[in-house]
Formats: structure tokens, C-alpha cells, sequence
């Protein structure tokens, strides 16, 4: 809806906010691809820190071996892990 004439306010946001969501709808970023939690635990979090895999696991009460088949992306993050 051009805006020809006078229109009210209301007429102004319901094309204003047609306008936006066409831009959402165009523009969202939509990756083909997901990155594994642990991934990012070992790389982002894991090393920033400066922690080994043995003092993290310690310190979130879980088995060394449980934490590092998550940081090698072969078993999911549990919902008592998250």
C-alpha cells in the first residue's frame, strides 16, 4: 500500500510493519549446516578458560569421559549437562 493521500496512523504501521517482516522473511540468515554444542565448548569456552578436560569435567561433576565424548562431538548435550 503506497501512501497516496492522507492515511491514518494505523494505515502508516500495519504498511511500515508489513514492510519490515518482508525484509525478515528476505534477509534471514538460514545456515545449511548446525555446529555440535561441544564444539564450541572446546573451542570457545574450554580454551578461553583455560581449562583442561579433566579440571572442566570436575568442576561440572561429570566424568572425564563423559565431557570428552562431548567436546569430540560424538554424544549430545543431556538436558542436565545444559
Amino acid at each position: 500500500m503506497p501512501f497516496c493521500g492522507t492515511h491514518t496512523d494505523l494505515e502508516k504501521f500495519e504498511y511500515g510493519l508489513e514492510t519490515i517482516m518482508s525484509n525478515i522473511e528476505t534477509n534471514t540468515f538460514k545456515p545449511d549446516y548446525a555446529i555440535h554444542p561441544g564444539e564450541i565448548l572446546r573451542e570457545d569456552v574450554l580454551q578461553t578458560l583455560g581449562l583442561s578436560v579433566s579440571e572442566a569435567a570436575r568442576r561440572l561433576g561429570v566424568s572425564r569421559q563423559q565431557l570428552h565424548r562431548i567436546l569430540a562431538s560424538t554424544h549430545p548435550i543431556t538436558i542436565e549437562m545444559a
